[in-house]
């Protein structure tokens, strides 16, 4: 019953992080296309004498920086929210069933109350790829940032510094120094998505094989 439990979670998981996957890219083309329509009439309006490029700036800002990041902060609250929903569902359906210390004897909540109970409980080895050290303390932050502050960082100092710390994100989420609201670049959701794709395929060939041994 476990078995046929767990089998079916990661089908779930993998089917849905490719399905992330394929709206995301929808999304950027979407968001490619703005910025081309708002070009074109920039130039058209720069042609004809009309405006000058400092009236167009908020327009800029707007749909070049703000709203693409806006509408990938949504999409991050969603990816985030499914890993928080698929782990509980992992630790609740497949560990619980065998151990007599629960989910909710955690401290914590979320994703850090299942990093602690599927390290201390059941003893898996925490994977590299999104729930270990500074990149899940950077991704965490980001999402209560934009969760429950409109993206503005509480701690800037210590939320860059974390920021520094994983490279393959970087540049993709970018903290203004004037406002403490981060923004998220075109190539932020791909990246975390690969990670969770990697942290699912570690944590599920981890429990086959302990179940092989």
């Amino acid at each position: 019953m476990a078995s046929n439990a767990l089998e079916s979670l990661k089908t779930s998981a993998f089917d849905l992080v490719a399905s992330f996957a394929r709206i995301v890219e929808r999304n950027e083309v979407l968001i490619n296309e703005e910025n081309r329509n708002l070009l074109d009439a920039m130039a058209r309006a720069k042609t004809a004498g009309n405006i000058s490029l400092d009236q167009l700036w908020p327009e800029v800002y707007a749909f070049t920086i703000h709203f693409p990041s806006v509408a990938r902060e949504s999409m991050f609250l969603s990816v985030y929210a499914f890993v928080e929903s698929t782990l509980i569902d992992f630790c609740r359906t497949f560990i619980e069933t065998n151990q007599t210390v629960k989910l909710e004897h955690m401290a914590g909540r979320g994703i850090a109350q299942c990093k602690t109970y599927m390290e201390k409980v059941y003893g898996l080895r925490l994977p590299v790829a999104f729930l270990s050290g500074a990149e899940f303390k950077l991704l965490n932050k980001a999402r209560n940032a934009i969760a429950h502050n409109r993206g503005f960082v509480d701690n800037p100092e210590r939320f860059e510094s974390w920021r520094k710390q994983v490279s393959s994100l970087m540049n993709d989420i970018i903290l203004d120094t004037d406002s403490s609201r981060l923004s998220l670049g075109a190539r932020f959701l791909p990246l975390v998505l690969q990670r969770v794709r990697e942290m699912f395929e570690d944590l599920f060939s981890q429990v086959k094989a302990r179940a092989e041994a």
